[in-house]
């Protein structure tokens, strides 16, 4: 992780008072990884005395494995308030997080995964760049600096996809990493956007949507999942497919608003 990150200009110890930020994920079956996930939360948070995090809000997309028996309990002693959203079925990390930001009570909402891939200890270098003249800070793989440790079939596969957002969505070119799933927003720039089902790019659809956003990235070193399996489609065509897809309703939504 880049030093210069944890330099005297980080949002200070204590945090600026007038700063809120919201910690949004999408959970499903994540019985493995939710507990050492809050737990190096609050570890960070403590450390960091970061508390200008307000909240974190969970949206539960129908866990059977023990998951949201796991965060009930972990709500009663946690010193953070968790807000638990629970549906029952699957319908896609853009709905989820869409959803969850509606019931954000920050005014930047903090969104990463709780399978341990995006590691809690960048959460003050998220923090240590907000600036108000900036809507987005996006966590890249692909920046200098940063990485993951995905299989080489994913590497292809995330590549492509984000070589389609390019040629498609002209203001996906201001970032290496428009499809990061880890980023921090204006509360207002996700929760506007349409929940669609069965998506799975919230950051790439506001991109799309604001073509003035003012954005900057961050590098970050994504981790392998601790535990349990990736929701992503193991055939690379229909992964490639399904964000054809997305593209085309972000590219259409974006001229519907233009018109």
């Amino acid at each position: 992780m880049p030093e210069y990150l944890y330099s005297d200009e980080l949002v200070s110890k204590g945090g600026n008072s007038k700063l809120s930020v919201s910690i949004l994920t999408a959970s499903l079956n994540e019985s493995g990884n939710i507990q050492v996930w809050l737990g190096d939360i609050l570890n960070v948070y403590q450390k960091f005395e970061l508390e200008m995090i307000k909240e974190i809000v969970i949206v539960d997309d129908g866990s059977t494995d023990g998951t949201i028996e796991q965060i009930e309990e972990i709500m009663e002693i946690y010193p953070i308030p968790i807000h638990l959203i629970k549906r029952n079925n699957k319908m896609g990390t853009l709905n989820a997080q869409i959803i969850g930001s509606k019931q954000c009570s920050s005014e930047y909402i903090l969104v990463m995964d709780c399978d341990m891939q995006h590691p809690p200890s960048f959460i003050p270098d998220f923090i240590s760049m907000i600036r108000d003249d900036l809507d987005i800070i996006v966590g890249s793989r692909y920046m200098k600096g940063g990485n993951n440790n995905w299989s080489a079939y994913r590497g292809v596969v995330s590549r492509s996809a984000t070589f389609l957002a390019h040629i498609l969505i002209g203001n996906s070119r201001k970032l290496t990493d428009p499809l990061s799933g880890y980023f921090l927003i204006r509360r207002e720039m996700l929760s506007e956007l349409n929940p669609y089902k069965g998506m799975y790019k919230p950051l790439l659809y506001a991109v799309t949507l604001r073509k003035n956003a003012r954005m900057i990235e961050l590098p970050v070193k994504m981790d392998s999942r601790e535990s349990g399996q990736s929701k992503i489609v193991t055939n690379p065509v229909k992964v490639i497919i399904k964000y054809i897809r997305e593209l085309l309703i972000f590219f259409r939504d974006k001229h519907a608003r233009n018109q």
